[in-house]
């Protein structure tokens, strides 16, 4: 698990989160998660909810600068994938 701070902390479920954890590998259903999503950011945040096991009510919560940091970490993923059809 790859652990991402956050500069500006999250409370989920009552409880203060400092920081997310992604599994090191991107699966097939973190994949699905955004096609459930319209846009660009809808797409990106359904990803970080996957992939660290966070409800929406916390992903829409995730202040701008740590979105960027996470997106950033993200790419990492995306850009691995093999292109397919019209993506």
């Amino acid at each position: 698990m790859a652990l991402i701070p956050l500069k500006h902390p999250l409370t989920v479920n009552g409880e203060p989160v400092d920081s997310i954890e992604i599994p090191e590998r991107l699966k097939l259903k973190h994949l699905r998660a955004m096609d459930q999503e319209s846009g660009e950011i809808g797409k990106i945040g359904a990803l970080i909810g996957a992939m660290a096991s966070l409800p929406r009510s916390a992903v829409d919560e995730i202040d701008a600068e740590d979105f960027g940091a996470i997106a950033d970490k993200l790419n990492g993923f995306l850009a691995q994938l093999p292109s397919i059809g019209g993506m």
